[in-house]
This record gives structure tokens, C-alpha cells and sequence, in this order.
């Protein structure tokens, strides 16, 4: 009887030890009301299954990649073991192991943090079972840094727990703790004793209590694997210290309305294992500034006819462009009144025969809408997969004789002179064109301080052309050829947009009535990017190669993934490994971002999408 009441005290103790480690609470209670940036995973573990339901895991693990891969982990461990032995990057990377609970990195910055030596970060992350391998390695790390000549403070004790600060050669600090299964760490030891001291169950305020954090990821839900908060209200507060002249330019430039960032990410949590995310920008007030230049109206989507069928990407931001050039010209005035005065200035004066002078407002913004379109393309006939794609931009009008007999005189008179041939119908329409050329004096200096040998370049390359028409409801500006197409597909509406499979399927995917729409077939450029990557020089082992450190995925032995910090040395993968693109396609769908404005804030959300089957 003796040994099964033991038995069941160990198992009980077992049981409250693993509840206590279950029931640590949200970062935000954690640290400081001063934390500037917050990037939060809630359960790593379980982030790490929904990833593993994600298209990129899926590429990752698809045997055409499988070179590639296996080159890029074995270059990045051999740069990882090339590092100090006293390095916390490689002792954790070959430590091969994830947290299972809580992960959350958090940057406190103050009167007293902002002129630190070092970041004021904290790192809180929950282990479970695997805590004692953790405590392994950072006795590992503690005496590897002794032996290349850092040193260990006294440890302290703080509210029962103990507190150790090490410093390594460079005299740089690290203070970390345990505490149940969590290893947590900073480069202040105030910062961690505010985080211990919490867990401990003191009742300081937090960032949690803020009502700016509650209200922004509130509204960013509601899939929270991964979470970011910006406290854009305490970055401002800091610079704005600095002088009242930063406090003034701050508020004409509307900054001091805006208050938070609120961003959620669910991973593989929609159908077909899609993805999204939702971000809420918070501000406080009526928007002004730069929140008012940009104040995207809601409407039904549309996409303009003349928008081609061959179109991959398509973007639709509703826009009242008076309102916004008012608002621009209002803070312009604020602050560089001399440039303000440019937006008055006329593109044209009157001339002596009598012609008006041409002014932006007056005779361009009054007569625009308030829509703006931008749709990139690629020929079905192309064969370089990794060309620049055609790109055509389009702006709403609102009085299109007007704003034609402006910009036609304009065009005569200042941007093609004495030319004739920059001007032709098109399915009754008036094509303008531009010659690039005569603007490289304004975009490159003095030609007699232009380089020989670019000068040579230039005069050997084919001059490329702009072109601009007007139609009833928008102006369309893009390369001639791009042009010219736009007018032959309003004129056979058959070939639109509208009619591509891509485009109605990721269109169903957000709500009827926005400000902002960007929709993307991501294969084309995806495509793009993958030829431009294989074709590159990068990857011959190269000494005197550029070092970079980038943020990405790594995975250790056993094959699990997560976002590491990664090193390279310009050579840390090889294009040439990369399989043809046809391969992977299938692993690129669409994605969809969306915006409205709300009068708190803004609202935007992004989706990854499967593939489209073709038609």
C-alpha cells in the first residue's frame, strides 16, 4: 500500500509539474507595455504540423528537390561548424531540437533600453520533455565560452529563480534562466526579471493590458499559429522625444494617429491546406496625413475590360485621387512648402497664341476617378520564361474630353515636340507615344557627365517606347506594345480577364466590396524568379564571397523544418541543382490580398490558394 501511494504522489506531482508548464501564459503577459515588436508562436509544435501541411513543405520534400537540398544542408552545417564554439546559433543548430509549447521574441524599448549597446530583447521558449537536453546544451555553451576567454557573472537568485549572466570574449551579454520547462533569455537582466516576475504571479502591468494589443490582434483573427504586434504608439513615442520639431512633423504627417500593427498567420487552415493572414492597422482619430492620402474607399470589384486574359497578376486600389493630391498638397505645405508650390506650378504656360496654361490640378487630377489598375502579362508566344513581363497601369477618369484635350496639347508641346509620329489611331482611339530617350538628360545628369561607355550602351540599345491613351473611362499607360493590346482586348472583350479561370477562382476568395485587391496566378512569376535563380553564377564556393544573413528555413537530420536564421557566404545554395520548373509548378497556386478602411484603421488579408486545373 505504501509503494502505491508513492507511486501515485510521483505521478500527481508529474501531473501539476506538466500543468504548470501547460498553463504558461500569452507572451503579452509577460513582458513590458514598452515592447515595441512582438513576434508570438503559440504552440510550435503544432505550428510545425500545420507547416508540414503547406505547399513550401511540400516542395521541400519532393524528391525533384531533393539535390538541392541536401547540397544547401550540407553547405549550411559545415557554416554553422565554422562558427565559434561559444556561438548560441550553432549550439541550438546542432542541438536539433524545436520548442513544443510557447516561442515568442519580444523588443522592449524605453528611456532607459533605447540607447542600449545591445538589442533589448527578451526570447521565451516553453520545451516540454525536452528541457533537460536544453540545460545540457547551455552548460555545453557556459563552459565553451570560459574556454575561449568569456567569463560567468554570479548567478542570482530572483524570486527563486536563478539568474545567470555570461559574457563572451566581445564582452557581449547573455542572461537566460529556467524556469519549469522554459528556457528564457535576453540581454538585460531587467527585462528577464520583469517576465520572471511574472510568471511568478506579479500583477505589473503588461503589454497584455494595453488596450491597443488587445483591439488590433482582436481584430487580426482569427487563426493565430503565428502572431506579430507592432506598438507603432511607443516607437513614435521615443523618436518624437527627440525634439518638438519631430513631434510636429510626426502629426502633419498623420503618425501620431497611428497606434499599432496587429498581424495573425494560420497556416494551412483553410481548404485545400491554403493559408492566410489578416493584419489590422490601428490608428486613433480621424485619419490625416499619410493615412488620408492613402484612405482606399470600398466598392464592388471590377477589372476593366481592356485588362487581357494573358494577365497573371491583377491589382485593384479604389482611391479618391482629389482627396488624396488635397491631403498631399496640405502636408506638403507643412513641411516643404517649395515643393508644394511645384504641384502649382503650370506643365505648360500660356503661350502667346493664346493656348491656356496646363496645370496638374486643374487640367489632370480634377478630371480623374477614383480607381487604379495595374495587371502584369506574359505573351503565350514568349519564350524566355525569365523576360520582364509586360506591365500596363490604368487610372480612373472622371472627365475624359477634358482631361484628353490637356494632356494631347501637353503631349505636343513638351513631351514629344515636332514628332508627328508619336501620335496614331488605334480602333478609335489616339495612341501617344514617348521616346524614353528624351528624358535621360533629366534622369542621368549632364550627357557630358555621362560615362563613355554607357553612353555607347545607350546609343546601342533600341530606344524603348512609352505609350498612354484615354478611352471613356480610364487612361491606360504601359509600353507600346502593352498599349496597343489593352485597346484590341476592349475591343474583343472575349479575350478579358474575366474569362481566365485563375482570375475567377482567386476573385471568389475575398468579399465583394473592397478598397484593395491584388490577385496573383504566383506560377508565371514564380517561374520568373526560378530561371533568373538557375541561370545565376551563385554557388562556386567563391572565397571572398558577399556574406549575408537572412532569415529562412533550415532543417536538421531528422527532417523537421523551421524558420532559422540562417548564414551564408553567397554560396550556401547552388541554382544548378534546381530541377526544370515544369516539375514543381503544381506546388505554386494563387494568392489574394485584400484592404478596406474602416474608420479606425485599416483591415488587410492574404490568402494562398491551391493551383487552378487548366482548362
Amino acid at each position: 500500500m505504501k509503494r502505491i501511494i508513492i507511486a501515485v504522489s510521483v505521478v500527481l506531482l508529474i501531473c501539476i509539474s506538466f500543468a504548470s508548464a501547460a498553463s504558461l501564459p500569452k507572451a503579452a503577459k509577460l513582458v513590458s507595455p514598452d515592447t515595441v515588436l512582438l513576434i508570438e508562436v503559440d504552440n510550435f509544435a503544432q505550428m510545425q504540423s500545420q507547416f508540414k501541411s503547406t505547399n513550401i513543405y511540400k516542395l521541400y520534400k519532393d524528391p525533384a528537390m531533393a539535390s538541392f537540398f541536401d547540397n544547401f544542408r550540407t553547405k549550411l552545417k559545415d557554416r554553422m561548424q565554422k562558427r565559434d564554439d561559444n556561438d548560441i546559433f550553432r549550439t541550438f543548430y546542432n542541438l536539433g531540437i524545436y520548442p513544443e509549447g510557447r516561442a515568442a521574441l519580444a523588443l522592449v524599448l524605453n528611456e532607459q533600453t533605447k540607447d542600449s549597446n545591445e538589442p533589448p530583447f527578451i526570447i521565451i521558449t516553453q520545451w516540454g520533455e525536452k528541457i533537460d537536453k536544453v540545460k545540457e546544451a547551455v552548460k555545453d555553451l557556459v563552459q565553451k565560452n570560459l574556454d575561449k576567454g568569456g567569463r560567468k557573472k554570479d548567478s542570482e537568485d530572483y524570486k527563486g529563480v536563478s539568474i545567470e549572466t555570461m559574457l563572451d570574449e566581445h564582452s557581449t551579454p547573455f542572461v537566460y534562466c529556467f524556469v519549469d520547462d522554459c528556457l528564457l533569455a535576453s540581454t538585460t537582466a531587467d527585462i528577464l526579471k520583469f517576465t520572471v516576475s511574472q510568471i511568478k504571479g506579479a500583477s505589473s502591468p503588461t503589454l497584455a493590458d494595453e488596450q491597443d494589443y488587445s483591439s488590433s490582434l482582436s481584430a487580426a483573427g482569427p487563426h493565430h499559429d503565428i502572431d506579430l504586434f507592432v506598438n507603432i504608439k511607443q516607437v513614435l513615442k521615443i523618436f518624437a522625444s527627440e525634439s518638438p520639431e519631430v513631434r510636429n512633423e510626426m502629426s502633419t504627417l498623420g503618425l501620431d494617429n497611428i497606434k499599432a500593427l496587429g498581424l495573425s498567420v494560420g497556416l494551412a487552415r483553410l481548404d485545400n491546406s491554403a493559408s492566410t493572414g489578416k493584419a489590422f492597422l490601428k490608428i486613433d482619430g480621424d485619419k490625416k496625413g499619410i493615412a488620408k492620402i492613402l484612405d482606399i474607399q470600398s466598392a464592388p470589384l471590377t477589372i476593366p475590360s481592356f485588362v487581357s486574359s494573358s494577365a497573371y497578376t491583377a491589382t485593384v486600389v479604389n482611391l479618391n485621387i482629389k482627396n488624396s493630391f488635397g491631403e498631399l498638397t496640405k502636408v506638403l505645405t507643412s513641411l516643404a512648402p517649395p515643393l508644394a508650390a511645384l504641384l502649382y506650378t503650370p506643365l505648360l504656360p500660356e503661350s502667346p497664341d493664346g493656348q491656356q496654361a496646363i496645370e496638374l490640378k486643374k487640367d489632370i487630377i480634377d478630371n480623374l476617378g477614383s480607381q487604379i489598375i495595374v495587371a502584369q502579362s506574359r505573351s503565350a508566344t514568349a519564350k524566355d520564361s525569365s523576360a520582364e513581363p509586360d506591365t500596363i497601369v490604368a487610372i480612373a477618369v472622371s472627365n475624359s474630353s477634358s482631361l484628353e484635350k490637356a494632356l494631347s496639347t501637353l503631349h505636343s508641346k513638351k513631351l514629344a515636340p515636332d514628332n508627328p509620329d508619336a501620335k496614331r489611331d488605334l480602333l478609335g482611339h489616339t495612341l501617344y507615344l514617348i521616346e524614353i530617350s528624351s528624358f535621360l538628360p533629366v534622369l542621368t545628369g549632364s550627357p557630358s557627365r555621362t560615362p563613355l561607355a554607357e553612353m555607347d550602351t545607350l546609343e546601342s540599345q533600341p530606344a524603348p517606347k512609352l505609350a498612354f491613351t484615354i478611352t471613356d473611362t480610364f487612361i491606360i499607360f504601359g509600353s507600346e506594345k502593352t498599349v496597343e493590346q489593352a485597346l484590341r482586348t476592349l475591343n474583343d472583350k472575349s479575350s478579358s480577364i474575366s474569362s481566365a479561370k485563375w482570375f475567377n477562382s482567386a476573385r471568389s476568395a475575398i468579399q465583394s466590396s473592397v478598397g484593395l485587391a491584388a490577385l496573383e496566378d504566383t506560377a508565371p512569376s514564380a517561374e520568373t524568379l526560378w530561371q533568373i535563380t538557375k541561370q545565376s553564377e551563385q554557388g562556386s564556393d567563391a572565397p571572398d564571397a558577399q556574406q549575408q544573413v537572412t532569415l529562412g528555413l533550415s532543417a536538421n537530420s531528422s527532417g523537421m523544418v523551421a524558420p532559422v536564421l540562417m548564414f551564408s557566404e553567397g554560396d550556401l545554395i547552388n541554382p544548378k541543382l534546381l530541377p526544370q520548373f515544369d516539375a514543381v509548378r503544381k506546388y505554386f497556386g494563387l494568392s489574394v490580398l485584400s484592404g478596406t478602411s474602416r474608420p479606425d484603421g485599416f483591415i488587410f488579408e492574404y490568402k494562398t490558394l491551391p493551383p487552378v486545373t487548366k482548362e
